[in-house]
Protein backbone atom coordinates (compact mmCIF):
# COMPACT_ATOMS: atom_id res chain seq x y z
CA UNK A 1 0.00 0.00 0.00
CA UNK A 2 2.77 2.45 0.52
CA UNK A 3 3.78 4.12 -2.26
CA UNK A 4 6.68 6.54 -1.39
CA UNK A 5 9.25 6.74 1.59
CA UNK A 6 10.96 10.12 2.74
CA UNK A 7 14.10 10.42 5.21
CA UNK A 8 15.43 13.21 6.14
CA UNK A 9 18.47 13.62 8.50
CA UNK A 10 21.32 15.93 9.45
CA UNK A 11 24.64 15.94 11.85
CA UNK A 12 26.02 18.39 13.87
CA UNK A 13 29.67 18.49 15.17
CA UNK A 14 30.01 19.98 18.18
CA UNK A 15 32.85 21.64 19.95
CA UNK A 16 33.95 18.52 22.68
CA UNK A 17 34.74 15.97 19.47
CA UNK A 18 31.20 14.82 19.60
CA UNK A 19 28.41 14.60 17.13
CA UNK A 20 24.54 14.92 17.23
CA UNK A 21 22.07 13.66 14.39
CA UNK A 22 18.69 13.45 14.11
CA UNK A 23 16.53 11.37 11.89
CA UNK A 24 13.39 11.52 10.46
CA UNK A 25 11.76 9.09 8.61
CA UNK A 26 8.07 9.43 6.54
CA UNK A 27 6.86 6.42 4.88
CA UNK A 28 2.63 7.40 4.74
CA UNK A 29 2.97 8.28 0.88
CA UNK A 30 0.21 5.38 0.65
CA UNK A 31 -3.35 5.19 -0.70
CA UNK A 32 -6.37 3.82 0.47
CA UNK A 33 -7.39 0.34 -0.91
CA UNK A 34 -11.01 -1.01 -0.66
CA UNK A 35 -10.54 -5.00 -0.21
CA UNK A 36 -12.85 -7.67 -0.43
CA UNK A 37 -12.81 -10.00 2.43
CA UNK A 38 -13.79 -13.76 2.61
CA UNK A 39 -17.65 -14.19 1.22
CA UNK A 40 -20.31 -12.89 3.67
CA UNK A 41 -21.33 -16.24 4.74
CA UNK A 42 -17.83 -16.73 6.44
CA UNK A 43 -17.19 -13.60 8.27
CA UNK A 44 -16.03 -11.72 5.55
CA UNK A 45 -17.48 -8.50 4.05
CA UNK A 46 -15.55 -5.25 2.58
CA UNK A 47 -13.13 -3.46 4.25
CA UNK A 48 -11.07 0.09 3.77
CA UNK A 49 -7.32 0.05 4.19
CA UNK A 50 -5.00 2.95 5.14
CA UNK A 51 -1.33 2.98 5.95
CA UNK A 52 1.10 5.58 7.61
CA UNK A 53 4.12 5.23 9.46
CA UNK A 54 6.77 7.24 10.73
CA UNK A 55 10.01 7.40 13.15
CA UNK A 56 12.07 9.64 14.64
CA UNK A 57 15.90 8.93 15.93
CA UNK A 58 18.05 10.97 17.83
CA UNK A 59 21.72 9.58 18.31
CA UNK A 60 24.75 11.18 20.09
CA UNK A 61 27.94 9.90 19.54
CA UNK A 62 32.33 10.91 20.55
CA UNK A 63 35.23 10.77 19.52
CA UNK A 64 38.31 9.79 21.70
Amino acid sequence: MIESHWTLGATWTLENKSELELLVHVCAVGHRQRRELDPPAFGGGNINLKMGEMSLGVAYGWKF
